[in-house]
């Protein structure tokens, strides 16, 4: 693909696995051929869930880890990216709360709300900017 020559592009799964290099060459490249207001989107499990459903072994042995919503952000920042939208998902995994009629809702939701965000927090984002320069 030219240079400047898309509107958008997505990222999604296999950029979990890129060693820091190949991560930092696919940016480069998608910050190419992207348009001055062309628009990349980057789907990924957060760091908290991947490490969560991850073996021991494989995240020891992976090339890459997933990056937080925030590094990407910023890794594209630096690119020439901006107007940034991040949009957390995976609420399916979440405890639901009781009812306020129970006479210890305040405690056990408490207790429920540090279970989802610790432990069963959004599994997974979108990252979605635009190309400024």
């Amino acid at each position: 693909v030219a240079d400047e020559a898309l509107s958008g592009l997505v990222l999604s799964g296999s950029i979990q696995w890129l060693h820091p290099n190949q991560r930092d060459r696919l940016m480069t490249l998608a910050a190419s051929r992207l348009a001055i207001d062309g628009v990349v989107v980057i789907h990924s499990a957060t760091p908290e869930s991947w490490n969560a459903t991850t073996s021991c072994l494989v995240s020891d042995l992976a090339p890459g880890r997933p990056l937080h919503a925030d590094t990407w952000s910023h890794l594209f920042a630096g690119l020439g990216f901006g107007r940034f939208a991040v949009t957390y998902g995976g609420e399916a995994r979440r405890l639901d709360r009781v009812a306020p009629s129970n006479p210890d809702a305040s405690a056990i939701n408490g207790a429920i709300d540090a279970v989802n965000e610790l432990l069963l927090g959004p599994g997974e984002y979108l990252v979605v900017a635009v190309r400024e320069r």
